[in-house]
């Protein structure tokens, strides 16, 4: 959901076994800023997840076009209670 709402690629990595009261499932992921899962690892398995990245798919993602020019960074400071640089 991060990556659609803010038009960036997401990658999640988990471990995978047991510590102590514990069971990691493994299942990394990562996902396009359209929201689509590009790759995925397996469940309990040890895996190392690659993805191919089109980097130009965040200025096309519909974050860009329809959140992202109503945000107002310029008051960002103020919330945050410092000053802006």
């Amino acid at each position: 959901m991060a990556a659609f709402q803010n038009g960036y690629f997401v990658g999640l990595c988990n471990r995978v076994g047991r510590e102590e009261e514990l069971d990691f499932a493994g299942e990394s992921f990562v996902c396009g800023p359209d929201g689509v899962m590009l790759a995925r690892a397996g469940t309990g398995t040890e895996e190392v997840l690659v993805a191919d990245l089109d980097l130009t798919a965040c200025d096309r993602s519909f974050a860009r076009r329809l959140f992202l020019r109503h945000r107002r960074p310029e008051l960002y400071a103020g919330w945050l209670g410092s000053t802006p640089t």
